[in-house]
C-alpha cells in the first residue's frame, strides 16, 4: 500500500513540475522619463535567453518569460534599464 502512495505521489508531483516551469507573457509601454512620451524601438529582451521585441509606434510591447526572468530594456538613445 505503502509503494502505491509513494509512487502515486512521484507521478502527481512529475505531472506539477512543468506547470510550475511554465512562461509568462509580459506586456507594457516604455515611456520617456521626463514628459512620458512613448519610446518606439526599444529594444527589450530576457536576460540570459535568446529572446526579445522591439516596442511599437506607441512603446507598446508583448513578450514572453519565464516567472523569475529579468527584462532588459535597451536603445541606442536611452540608458539601459534592467526590470525583476
Amino acid at each position: 500500500m505503502s509503494k502505491i502512495l509513494l509512487g502515486s505521489w512521484l507521478l502527481s508531483l512529475i505531472f506539477c513540475l512543468p506547470v510550475l516551469a511554465q512562461d509568462a507573457t509580459v506586456s507594457g509601454r516604455v515611456t520617456a522619463s521626463d514628459d512620458g512620451s512613448p519610446l518606439p524601438g526599444v529594444t527589450v529582451q530576457v536576460k540570459g535567453a535568446n529572446r526579445g521585441t522591439n516596442t511599437d509606434a506607441q512603446g507598446n510591447y508583448r513578450i514572453t518569460a519565464p516567472a523569475n526572468g529579468q527584462l532588459v530594456f535597451s536603445s541606442s538613445a536611452t540608458q539601459i534599464k534592467k526590470l525583476p
